[in-house]
Order: structure tokens, then C-alpha cells, then sequence
């Protein structure tokens, strides 16, 4: 099949020639042809609505025509006359009907509104669903995730690297015109390559992060999202805040809550932002319910379990290895109004 990238562009029919080629290559496509089709369908507006309409089609004879009697190149392939600009409902249902009717026969008479509905669908609501899709595929970006005690390093074509923390998720959308992370879950360090024209963001809930040849630590917890930074400088835009973007500095920590606050203190000891890449836990004034958070992102033999208020809110200040859970249980065993019980892979640790 020919590579619909080598098409020249001149007219609508063109384009649906190209999106019905596309449908086809994707249903066994590789990583190459992938990429190409995402390089093809950002270029233009027209080759979204196309690729949407040829798949909701294709959907739709799928449902009527299992055995695949009808063809849909064929139908493309009509002559140009039948094309017509889609500027409405009317021009939608005028020109479905005049370029299928003389294929589809009685079939077409069978289900001309389901067609038309979705075709009309695809195009109501074409950048929502071609997100989902492309998304489905892995094409918008690509997605990172780590297990339990899973760490990796994902270096982009600019040089940037992102190390992903254990029990964490990125999702990279790189292209020639963005540089965008969304940080999904769990922790990342972004040393970020120099590049004017593309601006490096990470996106964590409604906040973003933007960065300009800078190396910073991000960690996305339920209640809140730390960002340490350790060279450069970085920007925090908080969507649900009214207030202006806050800087954060080389040396600098901030704390975005919730609501989109941003507060930003002297990081004190940045060791914490980047210990876990050499698999340290430090902690500095932590609860013990954060302690035994930390240590079950990295261990599935050993889960810790905290009972007791104010046992899960005293502060230690302590380091550890994160893949010895056991270092903990024994640094706990000398306060004596701790209790360690171990019930197969788990620790409960309570009040005395």
C-alpha cells in the first residue's frame, strides 16, 4: 500500500483518500507507521475531520456489513463531483447519501441515519474524540510507568531526561512544536534541555511547571505536590488560583496545594529531591505515616501498616535504604512504646 505521506495535497478527496489509507495501515501498524500517522494528523484540521468521518463510517459498516461486502476505497474513489463542502447538517446528510447511495443500494436505505449520526458525531465533537483515540493508541504521547521498586530513566531526542520514581507515571507529548509531561502519579526529576521555542512544562493536576535549561524534582502526593528545585529556575502556574505565576529558584522548595496555593521556602537539605535515584530514603521531620508511604512504594515483600493517630503523626528524622524495610522495623524496635508485629508480609506497627 502506498504511503498516504507521499500523496500530494490538493482537495478534500485527497484527504479522505489518505484517511482511508491510514485506517488501514493502522490495523497492524508498528511504532514507525505510528509515528508517521501522528506527524500526518496534527498537520491539518482537514485530516482530522477526514480520519473522523472515514472511521465512524467504517464503524458503522462494521455493524451492518460484518462481511465487509461493501468497500469503502471504492466509495472514496467516487469522482469529484461528489464531494461537497460539510457546512452543515443538511450538507452532511446530502453528501453521505450521494456518495454511498450508489454502492450501498438497498443496504443504504437499511441505515443511512446511523451513519449520518455518527459521521455528524465524529465531527461535533472531533478534537475530544480524536484525543481519546489517539491517546488509545499511544500517539498523542507516550506514556511511562513504573511498578513497586521500578525505577527508569527516559531520555527525549532534545537531551532532556526524565528518571522516573518507583510507583509513578509520566506521559510525554514531544513533537517539533511542545515539550509537555503530565505528571500522573508518584515522583520524577527533569534535568531539561535548553530550547527557547519550546518551553518544557510539567503538567500536574491543574498546575503547571515550566522550566528553561533547568533540573528540578516533582512529586505528586493525594494532598498535595512537592517541586524542588536544583539548578535553574522554574515557573508554577496554578489553574485554579487567581494568583500571578510564582519562580522557584535553585535551592528553593515549593509546596502546591489543592486549591492551586503555591508556598516556596528555602529547600534546606535538597538531598531529598534526588536520594531516591541512589534508592536512599531521607527523611527530615516526616510522620511516621509518610515513612511507611515511602517504603511501600518500594517493597511488595514488606508492607508497613501504622495504627494509631498519634503514632501516624510523630515526626523522625532518619536514613534509610529503600529496599531494606527491615532497617526501619529495627530502628523503631528502640522506642519502647512502639509495638512491631509482623502477620506474613505485613508490619503492623502500633502503640505500646
Amino acid at each position: 500500500m502506498e504511503n498516504p505521506m507521499n500523496l500530494p495535497m490538493q482537495n478534500e478527496l485527497t484527504i479522505a483518500r489518505q484517511a482511508a489509507q491510514w485506517l488501514e495501515i493502522l490495523k497492524s501498524a508498528g511504532t514507525v507507521e505510528r509515528t508517521a500517522f501522528a506527524k500526518w494528523i496534527k498537520e491539518s484540521h482537514a485530516h482530522l475531520r477526514e480520519f473522523l468521518l472515514i472511521t465512524a463510517l467504517d464503524y458503522e459498516l462494521g455493524q451492518i456489513d460484518a462481511q465487509r461486502h461493501l468497500d469503502v476505497g471504492s466509495i472514496l474513489a467516487e469522482p469529484d463531483t461528489n464531494v461537497v463542502s460539510l457546512n452543515d447538517r443538511q450538507d452532511v446528510q446530502a453528501a453521505t447519501s450521494a456518495v454511498l447511495r450508489p454502492q450501498v443500494n438497498s443496504a443504504w436505505r437499511r441505515w443511512p441515519a446511523a451513519a449520518r449520526a455518527a459521521a455528524l458525531v465524529a465531527i461535533a465533537i472531533g478534537g475530544t474524540l480524536m484525543t481519546i483515540w489517539l491517546r488509545h493508541l499511544d500517539l498523542l504521547g507516550h506514556t511511562y510507568a513504573t511498578d513497586i521498586g521500578e525505577q527508569r530513566a527516559v531520555e527525549l531526542d532534545d537531551g532532556s531526561v526524565i528518571h522516573v520514581n518507583t510507583h509513578s507515571k509520566v506521559e510525554v507529548d514531544y513533537s517539533a512544536a511542545v515539550r509537555d509531561v503530565r505528571l500522573l502519579d508518584g515522583e520524577a526529576l527533569f534535568k531539561v534541555a535548553r530550547d527557547s521555542a519550546r518551553p518544557f512544562r510539567v503538567h500536574v493536576a491543574r498546575n503547571t511547571i515550566q522550566a528553561i535549561g533547568t533540573q528540578f524534582n516533582v512529586y505528586r502526593q493525594d494532598n498535595h505536590t512537592t517541586v524542588a528545585v536544583l539548578e535553574g529556575l522554574i515557573q508554577i502556574s496554578a489553574d485554579a488560583s487567581r494568583n500571578a505565576p510564582r519562580r522557584v529558584a535553585a535551592g528553593e522548595r515549593a509546596l502546591i496545594e489543592p486549591d492551586g496555593t503555591v508556598s516556596i521556602a528555602a529547600a534546606g537539605d535538597i538531598v531529598r529531591a534526588t536520594s531516591w535515584r541512589q534508592r536512599r530514603l531521607t527523611f527530615r521531620g516526616n510522620t511516621l505515616a509518610e515513612i511507611a508511604i515511602e517504603f511501600n512504594r518500594y517493597n511488595r515483600s514488606s508492607r508497613l501498616v501504622v495504627e494509631g493517630e498519634q503514632l501516624r503523626g510523630r515526626e523522625f528524622t532518619a536514613n534509610f535504604d529503600a529496599d531494606d524495610p527491615e532497617s526501619l522495623v529495627e530502628f523503631l524496635k528502640s522506642y519502647k512504646d512502639i509495638a512491631i508485629e509482623k502477620h506474613g508480609n505485613q508490619v503492623l506497627i502500633s502503640p505500646r
